[in-house]
């Protein structure tokens, strides 16, 4: 079994870190695009994105403040599906001529997107825990919904608070 760390999108370690470290629990991530070197070959969503978890958010002020402040200092926003919350950013409208996945530019705004809310959880450090374990979202759906799952869960990524500080973004 592999490690986690090895499954999330390169582009979206820190954001995901990160997130953890605040408190929050990552359900899924994808960074909306195709980059050198990925390690595991997915279909992107055409969108960065985050789901955290929607009860431990709705039952926590401190973690529904911190999203909130996220969100007003990014271009990210959040609709909670009762299960999960998409944290997701907001780029090119459908319409926008790069917004098309053969563009040469599709991928800028994404990156420029989970550049700012690096920029934004970073402004949050001091609320940081020492460490956290970020769990594959993949063992949600074997266990609650069907042993036929077809993606394997990877093994739990424990990321600490000096891990994150010197991870490159």
């Amino acid at each position: 079994m592999q490690n986690l760390k090895d499954h999330i999108d390169e582009p979206m370690l820190k954001v995901v870190a990160g997130l953890n470290l605040l408190g929050f629990t990552t359900v899924m991530s994808c960074c909306g695009f195709e980059y050198k070197g990925e390690k595991v070959k997915k279909s992107h969503l055409p969108k960065p994105y985050v789901y955290l978890n929607s009860k431990e958010v709705m039952e926590s002020h401190h973690l529904r403040e911190i999203l909130c402040d996220l969100a007003l200092k990014s271009s990210w926003v959040f609709y909670d599906h009762r299960v999960f919350i998409d944290f997701y950013a907001e780029t090119w409208k459908d319409n926008h001529i790069w917004s098309k996945r053969e563009s040469v530019h599709n991928y800028e705004s994404y990156i420029l997107s989970i550049s700012a809310l690096n920029k934004a959880i970073l402004t949050r450090s001091s609320d940081f825990k020492d460490k956290a374990r970020i769990w594959d979202g993949n063992n949600l759906y074997k266990e609650q919904v069907s042993v036929h799952w077809q993606y394997e869960p990877a093994e739990d990524w424990i990321v600490t608070k000096e891990e994150y500080l010197t991870m490159s973004v």
